[in-house]
């Protein structure tokens, strides 16, 4: 049996002219990594690679297994081929072909100024071998695999052109917790332990191309937490304003691959490469070039909270819990990651507490990170499933030595068991714990400190958007109801139709779009948004819920008139309902007139009339527009069309269109006209009611 050594002895590198296992005669050393050298062998005549893992202790030994069994499961052209594995002298090896090329690093010539249109042939060589490592990383990621480990010096350029991939040590299966990889290339979720998915090699091909533009890392030589806070708290500076022969598409599709949360960058290789080619072609982009930046504003009094319980937790008390409640899209997962920065930076250890359908599965799926960059899980249970408490109790014992210690759980949903009970256990002393949720927890608040994420004000998204944002800020304000998920995606939206423009260091916007806003022109709502709005209404009685219907169905606002005109409740019962409306926060007072009410959120309209009857909404509306004959024309259009009165509508929107062309938004003014023609293209009734009006 073979023996492979495992203690942290130096080992002896053979010298040129021996041999290793009687087969590979040494020619020399072609580099050094974190595990081992790597050998110029020969086989006869055939030159090989032999990676020799010197570096003795139970992780390089794991490297070794991973890396072979990686190099046999992703077998690709574009991946460097291993044709051996073996033990010499206790010490394991892996043989590899010997490759001809250059690492990844940007040593090209100045680029040309860009002046506009499609990329220059000089950039386009630049970028092209980003591209291809796309391509590989594609063929990687759809077996269900994550490199990890993405580096100048592990990305190869042959000769003849070909990018190919090497060291495969950390390659691992979706899903994997750690903080191993390269500083300076890593995403941020896996500098934090959280579990890792193509994303995160999206995210290191995009400081790669970052640094081939521009020659510098996008944080620069930051290390360590310094580094992991810059990542959290602000935007890398857009590389065509450090090469002036980046195109600013192309800066923004970079820049795409390097946001912070993993869900907002692209999710598959190949939609990653699109974005790129798009940006070279000079083609419009989905990506919203200059979207929000990378700052953090609106939650400093929830960062307050967490600092004082990281206080109280470094001066070893036992402070409250702080959970963060807010719907979809209010930045939860983002304050978390500003907490983990907090906690990192004043040397705490962190237990990541991720979903799970049982307690058990939940603590053993934690993972435990600790300030010397160790990774642990905690012991895991063979027996049959104990209660949460016991395992609260195994849970807190392993804690004691890792404070401070600060308990993370993103997601405090309705199948998280281990997360409530968590809350109300006593922890040891210097452990803290936050958590975030959608709706307030049922459980005692004495013992915690509820943090209400509200709206960004439009001083706030003025904040975000720089100089010049001012009256875009007020747009996007009245368009998104302050929710960031929903600001982000409107304005990529109006990037994309060319209705705003960045311009310089400010912004440019089509004339028309103030109106566009008022009469609720919007982009498709994210369904993660959508369903926390659905959830959210769900909230009430059956009686409010009726009337959380009818507002939705006039359009999202309307006065108590109105809705005693639907009939969606008795006329006598109306009052009393919106009352416990407006006082569960489902239903606000608008702006303007006192009677005036609306949804709790700009699109929770949208969201709660899918579940209406088509007749049930025109009948409401109609009724409504009965009720209330004097109406602003943005209003009654909307009626208007809710009532599927088409050719009243069509006749408003025309009108609205000549408006707009006069001011000179023929953009806008394109849009409410089509709008108008295929209403009445696609409606019988209407057409027949053009008729009749033609003859009158």
């Amino acid at each position: 049996m073979t023996t492979i050594r495992n203690d942290p002895a130096s080992v002896h590198v053979p010298e040129p002219g021996e041999q290793i296992s009687g087969r590979y005669v040494v020619e020399g050393i072609l580099g050094q990594g974190s595990s081992g050298v790597v050998l110029a062998v020969r086989e006869g005549a055939r030159p090989l690679a032999l990676k020799l893992f010197t570096r003795q202790g139970e992780e390089v030994l794991a490297r070794f297994h991973r890396e072979r069994s990686a190099l046999n499961t992703l077998r690709h052209p574009s991946v460097v081929i291993a044709t051996d594995a073996g033990v010499h002298d206790g010490t394991p090896y892996l043989v590899m072909e010997r490759l001809n090329g250059r690492p990844l690093r940007a040593n090209h010539a100045p680029l040309p100024p860009w002046t506009g249109g499609p990329a220059s042939p000089e950039l386009v060589a630049v970028v092209r071998p980003a591209l291809r490592l796309l391509e590989v990383l594609d063929t990687i990621h759809q077996r269900g695999w994550v490199h990890r480990d993405l580096s100048p010096s592990n990305v190869l350029i042959e000769d003849d052109g070909r990018v190919r991939l090497l060291d495969l040590g950390l390659a691992a299966p979706f899903g994997v917790h750690s903080r191993a990889g390269t500083v300076g290339y890593m995403a941020p979720e896996q500098a934090t332990g959280r579990e890792l998915g193509p994303p995160a090699d999206l995210f290191s091909c995009g400081a790669l191309l970052y640094q081939l533009l521009t020659g510098q890392l996008p944080w620069g030589r930051l290390r360590g937490v310094e580094l992991l806070r810059q990542q959290l708290t602000q935007a890398p500076s857009p590389p065509h304003l450090r090469e002036p022969g980046v195109p600013p598409a192309l800066s923004a599709a970079v820049l795409a691959l390097l946001r912070v949360d993993p869900a907002d960058r692209p999710q598959r290789a190949l939609d990653a490469k699109a974005l790129l080619e798009q940006a070279l072609a000079g083609e419009p982009q989905e990506s919203g070039a200059g979207e929000l930046g990378g700052a953090f504003v609106g939650r400093r009094a929830e960062l307050a909270a967490v600092g004082a319980l990281l206080d109280e937790a470094g001066r070893g008390e036992r402070p409250r819990p702080v959970v963060f409640v807010g719907e979809a899209g209010t930045g939860k997962s983002r304050l978390i990651e500003e907490a983990l920065s907090l906690a990192l930076l004043r040397g705490f250890s962190l237990l990541r507490l991720p979903r799970g359908t049982t307690p058990l599965e939940q603590l053993t799926r934690c993972v435990l990170v600790t300030p010397g960059g160790a990774t642990e899980t905690p012991e895991r249970r063979a027996e049959d499933e104990p209660c949460p408490h016991q395992l609260i109790a195994e849970l807190t014992q392993q804690l004691r030595p890792a404070a401070p210690c600060l308990i993370v759980n993103d997601d405090l949903g309705e199948q998280d068991h281990l997360g409530p009970a968590l809350l109300l256990a006593e922890l040891p002393p210097g452990v803290g714990m936050i958590a975030t949720a959608r709706r307030e927890p049922a459980l005692p608040e004495d013992g915690l400190s509820l943090r209400l994420l509200g709206a960004l004000t439009e001083a706030d998204l003025s904040e975000l958007l720089g100089e010049g944002g001012g009256v875009l800020a007020r747009l996007l304000a009245d368009a998104s109801d302050g929710n960031p998920l929903l600001a982000t995606h409107t304005l990529r939206g109006w990037l994309q139709s060319g209705r705003v423009r960045r311009r310089g260091e400010g912004w440019e916007i089509a004339p028309g779009l103030g109106m566009e806003v008022e009469l609720g022109a919007d982009l498709p709502i994210p369904e993660r948004l959508a369903a926390s709005l659905r959830d959210r209404a769900q909230s009430t009685t059956p009686e409010g819920r009726r009337l959380l219907d009818a507002l939705a169905a006039l359009g999202g606002c309307g006065t108590r008139g109105m809705l005693r005109s639907t009939g969606a409740l008795e006329p006598d019962r109306v009052d009393e309902a919106v009352e416990a409306l407006l006082g569960a926060g489902l239903v606000v007072t608008a702006p303007g007139p006192p009677a005036f009410l609306r949804l709790f959120h700009r699109r929770a309209a949208e969201v709660l009339v899918r579940a209406l009857r088509p007749s049930t909404v025109r009948r409401w509306a109609s009724a409504a527009l009965e009720a209330d004959p004097e109406l602003p024309d943005a209003y009654r259009l909307r009626l208007l069309h809710r009532a599927g009165r088409i050719y009243e509508a069509a006749r408003i929107e025309l009108s609205l269109a000549e408006r707009l062309e006069a001011e000179g938004d023929r953009l806008g003014a394109q849009g409410l006209y089509l709008a108008a023609a295929g209403a009445l293209a696609g409606d019988e009734r209407a057409q027949a009611e053009a008729g009749a009006a033609r003859c009158r």
